[in-house]
C-alpha cells in the first residue's frame, strides 16, 4: 500500500493489518533500526514501530507472519486493522459490534477508510478471535463483488513470529450482533 509506507499487510481486498509496538518516546529509535529484521516503519515522536511481515495467501484466506524487532522496552503491542471500506467487528462474549462501524459511509465525515487498534495479546494473554463484516466497494458489474462477507481473524506465536490468520466464515460462525 503506497500511502501506508509498507506498515500494513493485506488480509483481504481493501482490508489490512499491522503489528505496532509502542515504546517510551525518549528511547532512541536507532536501537530498533539496528535490530534484524529492521522495522517496517518508526515514529520516534509517537514512540511507535511497525514490524516487518510476510504474507501468504491460502485457499480460504491469508496468513501474515510478523517478525518482532525489539529491545524489550516496548510498553505494549497492538494489532492495527485498516479498512478502505465499511467494516464492523465483533467478538464472542461481547454485547455489540465495535470499531469500524463508527463511520457510516453515507456520512459527510467518511474518509473512505478507518483504523481499529486492538491490544495484543490482550488482557487475558490470549488474543480472542475477532470477526469482521466487510462491505466491499461496489466496483465491477457483479452483484457478488459488492456483497458483504464475513472474516475470522486469529493469532498465535510461531517460531518467534506473531502470526495472523484470516479466513472467510459463514453467518452461523460469527456473533449474532455482527449480522445486524
Amino acid at each position: 500500500m503506497k500511502e501506508e509506507k509498507g506498515r500494513f499487510y493485506k488480509l483481504e481486498k481493501d482490508f489490512y493489518v499491522a503489528l505496532q509496538s509502542n515504546f517510551p518516546p525518549e528511547e532512541p529509535a536507532g536501537k530498533f533500526l539496528r535490530a534484524y529484521p529492521a522495522p517496517a516503519a518508526i515514529s520516534q515522536e509517537k514512540g511507535q514501530i511497525f514490524h516487518q511481515a510476510e504474507v501468504v495467501e491460502e485457499k480460504n484466506g491469508s496468513r501474515v507472519s510478523f517478525s518482532i524487532a525489539t529491545n524489550g522496552l516496548e510498553k505494549w503491542k497492538n494489532l492495527v486493522f485498516f479498512s478502505k471500506t465499511y467494516t464492523a467487528a465483533a467478538r464472542w462474549g461481547e454485547l455489540k459490534s465495535f470499531g469500524f462501524e463508527k463511520t457510516d459511509p453515507r456520512s459527510p465525515e467518511y474518509r473512505g477508510y478507518d483504523y481499529l487498534p486492538l491490544a495484543f495479546p490482550g488482557i487475558t494473554g490470549d488474543f480472542s478471535t475477532v470477526y469482521f463484516k466487510i462491505v466491499p466497494k461496489g466496483k465491477g458489474s457483479s452483484l457478488l463483488s459488492s456483497y458483504p462477507f464475513l472474516l475470522a481473524v486469529d493469532t498465535h506465536i510461531e517460531d518467534g513470529h506473531v502470526v495472523v490468520v484470516a479466513r472467510r466464515v459463514g453467518q452461523g460462525q460469527v456473533p449474532r450482533h455482527l449480522l445486524i
